[in-house]
């Protein structure tokens, strides 16, 4: 019972200080929707909304929910190097797969969007919202990395980071300058690409780039089906 205590009480300690951190992570939204009440429209809104449906979709088409995949397979090997292997390859699986997504979005925009929002003149928002795709992927790597490494106040510093950049880029585009869904799309392009790029580097310098052809088997077979 003494063996377990300390393992009990660390993961409860953990827990506790994830808690506000994957609050944090959306807690965003809910902040800036007396400034979206106000500045945005109706209709701004449905146009935001069917955006990020649609990259939702593609998301999920291409297996976006791979990161709890990588939790349990780093979990799973107890040799440092195939836990690496295991997140690098994780990165470079969603990173070349979302790549794709936000390439086919681009070349289909006009269409899409003509579906979507009814207007393929607004195939230019859906083309940069896409960018979002693959920042958003590859940021959840790093962040389930980093959980999986058991560091929970670098997760809660960056989680209060990307909330500071959301809420900053929110309010200069939205509020300052007035632009609308134009603002909310470059508030989530800028701030997912610093999260990304953030998150990409100490990832690659935690874990380095190495690809193996079985572990990006076994993380795929286990989140395709979820």
């Amino acid at each position: 019972m003494s063996d377990t205590s300390p393992v009990a009480g660390k993961t409860i300690k953990h827990t506790a200080i994830y808690a506000p951190g994957i609050v944090l992570g959306r807690v965003a939204s809910l902040i800036m929707l007396p400034i979206y009440t106000r500045f945005l429209t109706p209709a701004d809104y449905g146009v935001i909304e069917l955006l990020s449906m649609t990259i939702d979709f593609v998301s999920v088409i291409l297996g976006f929910g791979i990161g709890d995949a990588v939790f349990r397979h780093y979990m799973l090997y107890e040799e440092p190097r195939d836990q690496r292997e295991v997140v690098s390859t994780a990165l470079l699986a969603i990173a070349a797969l979302n790549a794709l997504g936000v390439t086919l979005l681009a070349a289909f925009a006009g269409p899409l969007a003509e579906a979507v929002l009814g207007s393929s003149g607004q195939a230019s928002q859906l083309r940069l919202f896409s960018l979002s795709l693959l920042f958003a992927g590859v940021s959840e790597t790093g962040f389930v990395f980093i959980r999986a490494q058991q560091r929970p106040w670098l997760f809660v510093s960056l989680s209060t980071l990307r909330l500071v950049l959301q809420l900053g880029f929110n309010i200069y585009f939205v509020v300052v300058k007035r632009m609308h869904v134009e603002g909310v799309i470059y508030s989530a392009v800028l701030s997912g690409g610093i999260m990304c790029t953030a998150l990409t580097t100490y990832t690659g310098l935690q874990a380095g780039l190495r690809w193996s052809a079985a572990k990006a088997r076994e993380l795929f077979a286990f989140s395709w089906p979820l």
